[in-house]
């Protein structure tokens, strides 16, 4: 199974902007891969929509 996990962008109207690691994420992704799917993480926080 093809799966995609998406840690989305902050919200344009806030004033406070931390960039986090998806870390939950990436665990969870980390145990997909392992039960043999193929997965993708998209960080939007880095990505930008063009690049996708």
């Amino acid at each position: 199974m093809r799966v995609l996990f998406v840690h989305p962008s902050p919200l344009m109207y806030s004033e406070i902007f931390l960039r986090l690691e998806p870390l939950g994420l990436e665990r969870v992704a980390a145990a997909a891969r392992a039960a043999g799917h193929q997965v993708r993480v998209v960080d939007l926080q880095v990505l930008g929509h063009k690049e996708l």
